[in-house]
């Protein structure tokens, strides 16, 4: 780019577009709550520009595994209770 100002224009531009969507995007996380832990852009050998970005919600996941592990400890739970009920 060094020697190519069209290049370095180009490229110039590319990054000053990211930066002018990084406030929008940071906005969409926030009223998301989840949170932007790093973001870059790559040029590659060829000229390619990719994106990337790592973020992570803010609100707690339920694990399904965990949640139909707790559903089935209370249904035998209830099960145990109802044959005590049952028996004389």
């Amino acid at each position: 780019m060094a020697k190519d100002p069209a290049a370095a224009a180009k490229y110039e531009k590319v990054f000053a577009e990211m930066s002018g969507n990084s406030e929008r995007i940071e906005k969409f996380a926030r009223e998301n709550n989840d949170e932007i832990l790093s973001a870059g852009a790559l040029i590659d050998k060829n000229g390619k520009v990719s994106y990337w970005m790592v973020g992570r919600s803010k609100d707690t996941m339920e694990n399904p595994g965990t949640v139909y592990k707790e559903k089935v400890q209370k249904q035998i739970a209830e099960n145990a209770r109802r044959r005590k009920r049952r028996k004389p």
